[in-house]
């Protein structure tokens, strides 16, 4: 990730990088290599090609524009005349427009000989690749240039990395679900209402295990665990124990009066987030259920995931056992002894919407042979302007 690289290429974190740092990362850098791409006079084709290059390897970039020179000549930040008040911003709608999907990016913009403008663009891997030019174009940074994508077979590579994140989330969160509910780390014997949660984001960074076995994400899972233990009269103090295995770190939280629950709360290795809530209760709503415990639940697990560092779309599991205790006698009737199992993909890891939680409710009923009819869909279709490609003028513009 830039973030993670900045470090490693400029000795300093993204947000301190400054022409300071650039002239003396440039002072022995060499040529450009497979993670920075240097150019003097920067188009929107050329922008688009270098940040669409970036985006399909496996751990992003920099884009420098307004650095010109070469290995042989040094490099020097000499900065390009800007198009617009605010280069950053300029360069920022190029990229927004021009590549999709749209990789997560930030922008540094300085003034350098006498106003020239000076951008750097980091830029991450997508999650779902390939990253295409609104050209239609695929390009992938190499150790020296970046090139188009026209073999099919690598074409066909690029494709199957983002299927198999898609394919690999979905795995782990119904098997990070499917073992919460086993209830192996909880006495769950006399609990009647319970349901467990896992959510995993399609891509994520190197090294998981280093986010995850923190005392920070320790105490995020606390946090996430309290707040779904919490009942409706407000906070009481729980008794919180930590269990921490090789693949896993998870928080224990327990109520013992007013509301008496548990709940597990953590994260594993594949980058997954799970919560398992579970109360000694002969009754309960599952719709309270729903739009309270899983919605907290999930809010939570979204946090985790993207404290581990998780980004792109995600794949959330929700696993309910049908007793008679969440789905009433009638419904218990029909389907007792085994459980209702929903899938959903989050267009990315975010709090869950008013409209997903009601669609998440619906599905636990229709799964559960209950009748539950989908909203009528009344407002009209937006339709939303289409960019136009870049022009074929400026696409033959060479690097």
């Amino acid at each position: 990730m830039y973030s993670d690289l900045s470090q490693i290429l400029f000795g300093v974190p993204w947000e301190e990088v400054d022409p300071g740092q650039l002239a003396e990362f440039l002072k022995d850098a060499g040529e450009e290599g497979l993670y920075w791409e240097a150019k003097s006079e920067p188009t929107v084709h050329l922008i688009r090609k270098a940040v669409c290059g970036f985006a399909n390897t496996e751990r992003g970039g920099f884009v420098l524009l307004g650095v010109s020179g070469s290995v042989q000549d040094g490099w020097e930040l000499e900065g390009f005349e800007s198009k617009s008040g605010e280069p950053g911003h300029w360069v920022g709608q190029i990229v927004q427009a021009g590549v999709s999907p749209t990789p997560t990016y930030d922008i540094h913009s300085f003034s350098v000989n006498e106003g020239r403008a000076l951008v750097v663009i980091g830029v991450d891997p997508v999650a779902v690749p390939p990253c295409i030019t609104n050209a239609g174009q695929v390009y992938e940074r190499t150790s020296r240039e970046t090139i188009p994508v026209t073999d099919p077979t690598r074409l066909a590579t690029l494709f199957e990395r983002g299927e198999s994140g898609h394919a690999n989330a979905e795995a782990s969160s119904d098997r990070a679900a499917a073992e919460m509910l086993s209830g192996r780390h909880l006495r769950l014997a006399a609990r009647k209402a319970r349901f467990s949660l896992a959510l995993t984001a399609v891509a994520y960074p190197p090294d998981i295990t280093g986010r995850l076995f923190t005392a920070e994400f320790g105490d995020a899972a606390e946090a996430a665990g309290v707040a779904v233990a919490e009942p409706p009269g407000g906070p009481i103090p729980p008794s919180i124990s930590t269990i921490m295995r090789q693949d896993r770190s998870l928080v224990l939280v327990e109520l013992t009066h007013a509301f008496p629950c548990q709940v597990l709360a953590g994260g594993v290795w594949t980058g997954t987030a799970a919560c398992l809530w579970s109360a000694q209760t002969p009754r309960y709503n599952l719709e309270q259920l729903i739009n309270r415990h899983v919605r907290v639940s999930w809010r939570g697990a979204a946090s985790l995931v993207r404290r581990l560092g998780g980004y792109g779309p995600a794949h959330l599991t929700i696993e309910i056992p049908v007793t008679e205790a969440m789905f009433g006698p009638e419904i218990f009737l029909e389907a007792a002894g085994g459980s209702v199992v929903v899938r959903y993909e989050c267009a990315e890891v975010t709090e869950p919407t008013d409209e997903q939680v009601a669609r998440i409710l619906r599905e636990v009923e229709r799964s559960a042979g209950a009748i539950a009819h989908e909203p009528a869909d009344d407002s009209p279709e937006a339709s939303e302007p289409t960019e136009q490609p870049e022009s074929q003028e400026d696409t033959n513009q060479a690097s």
